[in-house]
């Protein structure tokens, strides 16, 4: 259930069951803190039959989420979703349509859309992690791992609050150095790294290190020189119903 929106009628809106699209998006604005989204979905939920509704709502949650994870600004939210309610009343198109149109033609970092390419290099080279983007990305891992089940895992609804986890660890000079040899064989060295212990350092906080683990499992889980291969097998022994972690280690 979410009781996502500052009003009673925003409330009556986002109340709504796991399966309604409503309460879906709800969740998704919740996580990634964008109540400026409201009056927009509030319109679109009115006047969209509810198959266009899941449509539209869709290509709001890919706006979002590009832009979140392209490092896009949040400013011009508040102005842009109102504005574009507007837009949608005074276009011929349907509405769907329109806001397809509208948000693909935007040209500006305050409101463009990220395509592909641009979305695809965001999430394998920009530091994602922050611990204050812990409720984004564990929406992004739970969709993953939805999205990774077929008909033959079982159906299981994700009811932990789980949490961001390093597989490399943060703190790996301590317990997982470049051996020497390695270090020998690395032509040249930038600030005293060696191309090596540069890669593992610029890789720390990128999407292909983090996975998500339960409470429990974290406070067992420390930098040391077994992390990475602990957190893969208590992936597989201990939470069976997970199938993201081996597909964010080794598909990346």
């Amino acid at each position: 259930m979410s009781s996502w929106g500052g009003t009673k009628a925003g409330q009556v809106q986002f109340e709504q069951s796991n399966d309604d699209p409503l309460g879906t998006f709800g969740r998704f604005a919740d996580a990634f803190d964008v109540s400026t989204a409201m009056p927009l979905v509030i319109y679109l939920s009115i006047t969209l039959p509810s198959s266009d509704l899941i449509d539209a709502l869709d290509i709001l949650e890919s706006y979002i989420l590009r832009r979140d994870v392209c490092g896009l600004t949040t400013k011009n939210y508040n102005k842009g979703f109102v504005g574009i309610i507007d837009r949608l009343r005074e276009s011929e198109d349907d509405i769907l349509t329109a806001l397809k149109i509208h948000l693909s033609s935007r040209q500006s970092d305050i409101d463009r859309w990220p395509n592909d390419d641009e979305f695809r290099h965001q999430w394998l080279e920009r530091d994602q992690y922050k611990p204050a983007r812990q409720p984004r990305l564990r929406h992004i891992f739970e969709a993953i791992e939805r999205r990774n089940r077929s008909n033959l895992n079982e159906d299981i609804e994700i009811k932990s609050t789980l949490t961001i986890e390093h597989i490399m660890p943060q703190k790996w000079q301590e317990s997982w150095p470049v051996e020497a040899e390695q270090r020998q064989q690395d032509e040249g060295t930038h600030n005293g790294l060696s191309p090596n212990e540069i890669l593992r350092s610029n890789s720390i906080n990128k999407m292909g290190n983090l996975t998500l683990l339960t409470h429990e499992l974290t406070a067992k889980v420390g930098d040391g020189v077994c992390q990475a291969a602990f957190l893969f097998w208590v992936s597989i022994i201990s939470i069976p119903s997970l199938n993201m972690m081996p597909w964010m280690t080794f598909g990346n």
